[in-house]
Parts: structure tokens; C-alpha cells; sequence
């Protein structure tokens, strides 16, 4: 718990910085963790998909991005349903994506 938790925070820290690709980095270790021991749907293995998708937007990578999005789309709809508010707010962003990716 505490490796997920110190490598999170120093993820954040180097996206303070500027340095995405590091962070980026870091993250991909934290989601893979969390999936491992939490799984794939948890709440806080896909607030960390999240937080990937939104490194690719600061990348500008759009088709990445779009990607990761919808993967969190899915797992929203599968955990809170297709009509809650934040599973529809998350709709509006990987339709976003997919239009700048084209």
C-alpha cells in the first residue's frame, strides 16, 4: 500500500514539474500495482486510468488519451452506470479525444 501511495505522490510531483514522460512512467507502475491487488474496476485503479489519460492530454496525444479514456469509460459504466453523473462527464471527454485524434 505504501509503495502504490509514495510512488503515486512522486508521480504527481514530477508532473508539477513538467516532466509528464517520468510521470507517465511512475504511473503506468502504480496502475499495474493496483490491478494486481485491487483489480482492474476498483475505484482507485481507475482514478489512477485517469490520471494516465490526462498525462496524454498534456502530452497531446490525442489517440492515447482517447484510449485510456474509454477504458475508463467502461469501467465507470460498470461500476457507477451509464447515467451518473461522472460516467457522462467521462463520455464527454473520450468523444473530445476521439475528435481530436482523427
Amino acid at each position: 500500500m505504501y509503495k502504490r501511495n509514495t510512488l503515486n505522490n512522486l508521480a504527481s510531483t514530477y508532473g508539477a514539474l513538467g516532466d509528464h514522460k517520468k510521470e507517465l512512467e511512475l504511473e503506468e507502475k502504480v496502475y499495474a500495482l493496483r490491478c494486481e491487488v485491487l483489480g482492474e474496476n476498483h475505484s482507485d485503479t481507475l482514478s489512477v486510468l485517469g490520471d494516465m489519460a490526462y498525462i496524454y492530454v498534456e502530452l497531446e496525444d490525442w489517440r492515447k488519451a482517447y484510449l485510456l479514456f474509454e477504458k475508463l469509460y467502461t469501467g465507470f459504466c460498470e461500476k457507477m452506470g451509464e447515467t451518473h453523473p461522472n460516467t457522462l462527464a467521462i463520455k464527454q471527454i473520450v468523444d473530445d479525444c476521439r475528435e481530436k485524434s482523427q
